[in-house]
């Protein structure tokens, strides 16, 4: 609700201190006065306060919030509605959490892992090289996919790049690319799930004859990728580099040689 007035916290406190105060000497005057105390409440007031509390609470995040939130958000309330009904507060309070984590991993897992696509014509290396070469690099450069990878990889992410190096796979030989290069710098980190992408994809990769490198690594993310058998070694220089434009002069010291024999 608006007040259409500056919240004052100190106000607000004080009156939430004096709240709990009040409360706290209700229970100790009905502990001390017991029974007797208790009986002589009218049973209308204390049933008529529970059924105000509970149909505020209700009418609040069933019908004045359910405006704000997103039709998945309005079936997670509706469900621990319905197991509070039917199971208690305690089933209700974990299929709560339960139903969150899942709303929170379908919601992540539509932003794509893919910062960006590019290939190795539009992307190049800062290492100075002769004209020759350099108009190698751009007829042929389009060997060489590099894809920038962002957030926390998961299962809910990590299906969308191997879907993604799928696609690249399954057009014909000749446009196929010939080295992978997957930058990490922006991510956050990955789960089992993805070691497993990454584990799998470096079989296609194998399997189909291209190469696959890995640039940005954190020491996490490669000490992780070295223990799975994606990396061959610890040493950089061969499947994994520091930053993207090393792996982009690695792809390309790899793909003049072939372009100088055509």
């Amino acid at each position: 609700m608006t007040v259409r007035r500056e919240l004052d916290f100190n106000r607000d406190l004080q009156a939430v201190g004096v709240a709990n105060l009040l409360a706290a000497l209700v229970c100790l005057a009905a502990w001390l006065g017991g029974p007797k105390l208790l009986g002589a409440i009218p049973f209308a007031v204390t049933g008529g306060l529970l059924v105000f509390l509970r149909v505020s609470l209700l009418a609040n995040w069933l019908l004045d919030r359910s405006r704000y939130l997103s039709p998945l958000e309005n079936a997670v309330l509706l469900a621990i509605l319905l197991v509070t009904m039917l199971s208690g507060w305690v089933a209700a309070l974990m299929a709560g959490l339960v139903l969150a984590l899942l709303l929170f991993v379908i919601d992540y897992s539509r932003i794509s892992a893919v910062r960006s696509l590019i290939t190795g014509r539009t992307r190049r290396s800062h290492v100075d090289r002769r004209p020759a070469r350099s108009r190698l690099l751009d007829r042929y450069g389009d060997s060489i996919l590099v894809i920038c990878l962002q957030g926390h990889l998961f299962c809910g992410t990590a299906h969308i790049l191997r879907r993604t190096i799928m696609e690249r796979l399954e057009v014909p030989s000749r446009s196929r690319p010939h080295w992978i290069l997957l930058d990490l710098r922006l991510t956050s980190g990955l789960d089992a799930s993805a070691v497993h992408t990454f584990q799998r994809l470096a079989q296609i990769c194998e399997s189909a004859g291209i190469e696959l490198v890995f640039s940005g690594l954190s020491n996490d993310t490669r000490r992780l990728l070295l223990r799975s058998g994606i990396l061959a070694g610890d040493r950089e220089g061969h499947d994994w580099f520091s930053d993207l434009d090393h792996g982009l002069e690695f792809c390309e010291n790899e793909l003049l040689p072939f372009t100088l024999r055509r």
